[in-house]
This record gives structure tokens, C-alpha cells and sequence, in this order.
């Protein structure tokens, strides 16, 4: 199940940021076993979101378009 996670840090000048898990598709969960053996993909970001759903859809192909990640 996606999720996401409101951080910030005790340091009041440093923003809040959201940690955004995003289960892996890619792992046999069965075996815990795969291409990726890691049963979430964890992104950090401070992009805005209405839906948790729809944000954990869209944020793993924002990632790639802002860092140029080929994958």
C-alpha cells in the first residue's frame, strides 16, 4: 500500500518535505526476491498533492523528468 509521510526536521529554517513510499512492483513479494529486492521505492520531495493515490501514481515519473533518470 502507497503512502506518504509529512517530515521536518528540528531546524526551523529547513522546510517540510514529504517522504513518499511506493510499493515495488518489480519484487516478488512471495520470495522477496526480484529485479529490486526492496519492497518500497522512498522518494522525498516538497511538490504539493490533493490525492495520496494519484501522488504516489505521478511522483516516480516526476522523478526520473526532474533527475533525467533513464530506467
Amino acid at each position: 500500500m502507497p503512502g506518504v509521510i509529512k517530515h521536518k526536521f528540528g531546524d526551523k529554517s529547513i522546510p517540510e518535505f514529504y517522504l513518499v513510499l511506493v510499493p515495488n512492483k518489480d519484487r516478488n513479494h512471495l520470495k522477496r526476491e526480484g529485479k529490486d529486492k526492496k519492497a518500497f521505492l522512498v522518494f522525498a520531495t516538497d511538490l504539493k498533492f490533493n490525492s495520496v493515490k494519484e501522488f504516489t501514481k505521478k511522483i516516480p515519473g516526476e522523478y526520473r523528468k526532474q533527475w533525467n533518470i533513464i530506467a
